[in-house]
């Protein structure tokens, strides 16, 4: 029986970015996330597909404002953008440890960061209109995200299984018949 990480690793992998044999594949995620990030991982490999993982660390993100220099804040990532530019398929698990890890940061800093990493945005939505990559972000269940939502995890994991259809038998089959649908 799959459990429900399986689950919700083929709706990212089958539907959400249809990953096929040979496509070069970003999994982008928070160690947090570890369950879905190996079940992501394990259906791209049976895809016959060539998963790339690229793991975050929390407090990483506090440790590069607090340190780095404008012409750091500034830097265009060379590997980041040749993974953009040449990925089939980047998926994006969104596990953290703190929302709120980030409300003390100088917002000049950020917005030159943001800036910086424009280039990245338009890559993605250019390859994507051209249907040259395929991409989906979504949620791992984490006592932060629970506590925003006021809920407890175990409320806030059922949340989250009720609305990606993952309590569903197929839950893939589901989200193409929603597809069709609309």
């Amino acid at each position: 029986m799959e459990n429900i990480w399986q689950k919700y690793a083929k709706v990212l992998v089958e539907y959400s970015t249809k990953i096929k044999k040979g496509d070069k594949v970003i999994i982008r995620s928070e160690a947090q996330a570890q369950p879905l990030v190996k079940a992501v991982y394990e259906e791209v490999l049976k895809q016959g597909a060539y998963p790339q993982l690229r793991i975050g660390l929390p407090e990483l993100a506090n440790s590069y404002y607090k340190y780095a220099s404008d012409e750091q804040l500034s830097y265009l990532d060379e590997f980041a953008k040749f993974d953009y530019e040449h990925a089939d398929a980047l998926i994006a698990i969104s596990a953290p440890y703190n929302v709120k890890a980030l409300s003390r940061v100088n917002p000049e800093k950020q917005a030159l960061r943001s800036k910086s990493t424009q280039p990245l945005s338009k890559i993605m939505l250019e390859r994507s209109a051209k249907g040259e990559l395929n991409w989906v972000i979504c949620n791992f269940p984490t006592h932060a995200r629970a506590q925003e939502g006021k809920m407890s995890l175990e409320e806030y994991t059922e949340f989250l299984c009720k609305l990606c259809y993952l309590n569903e038998e197929n839950p893939v089959d589901k989200w193409c018949e929603i597809e069709k649908f609309q």
